[in-house]
C-alpha cells in the first residue's frame, strides 16, 4: 500500500459464481491477489465472528472507496458514510435483514438500534436502522484500520 494518501479499495477485486443450474451469476466482493495481512484481519474483524459474507465484504469496499475518496477520514463522516449505505426500498431491507438475522453483525447492530429506537416506529425503519449500525461498525473498523496501518508507514519511514 502506498504511503500518504491510502488506495486500499485497490486492494478488492470482483469476481463472479455460478451461473449453476438452479442459481444464477453473482458477482461478490473479495480481497485481490497479495493483499496485506492487515486487510484480511481487519475484514475477519468486521466479521465479527461470522462466516464470510458478500455484503459485508462489499460493505468493506465501500468504506475504503470512501477513504480513498476522502469521504470517511475520521468519526465525523461515519454517520454520513453510514447513512448513505443504508437500503432505500422496503423489500431490500426485509432481504437484508433475512440473510443476517441470525448473525453477530445482526445482533450486535439491534441492541444498538433498540437503544436509540422512536417509540412506534416502523419495521421498516427499525430495520433500517439495524442495518445503519452494522454499516457504521464495518466502517469504523475498516476507518480504525486503515489510520493505524498509514500510521505505521508513517513511522517506518520516519525511521
Amino acid at each position: 500500500m502506498s504511503r500518504g494518501r491510502s488506495k486500499v479499495a485497490a486492494l478488492f477485486t470482483t469476481g463472479t459464481r455460478g451461473p449453476g443450474p438452479i442459481v444464477p451469476e453473482v458477482k461478490f466482493v473479495t480481497t485481490a491477489e497479495g493483499a496485506p495481512q492487515w486487510l484480511v484481519d481487519t475484514i475477519y474483524a468486521a466479521h465479527q465472528g461470522d462466516m464470510p459474507r458478500d455484503w459485508i465484504y462489499a460493505e468493506c469496499q465501500a468504506a475504503a472507496e470512501a477513504f480513498d475518496a476522502g469521504d470517511l477520514t475520521d468519526e465525523d463522516y461515519l454517520a454520513a458514510h453510514a447513512d448513505s449505505r443504508v437500503d432505500i426500498y422496503t423489500a431490500d431491507r426485509f432481504r437484508w435483514a433475512a440473510e443476517h438475522c441470525q448473525t453477530r453483525t445482526w445482533a450486535e447492530a439491534e441492541e444498538q438500534a433498540k437503544e436509540l429506537a422512536a417509540p412506534g416506529a416502523s419495521i421498516e425503519t427499525l430495520l433500517g436502522q439495524v442495518q445503519y449500525y452494522a454499516i457504521e461498525f464495518i466502517a469504523r473498523t475498516m476507518l480504525d484500520a486503515i489510520r493505524e496501518e498509514n500510521q505505521r508507514g508513517a513511522e517506518e519511514e520516519a525511521s
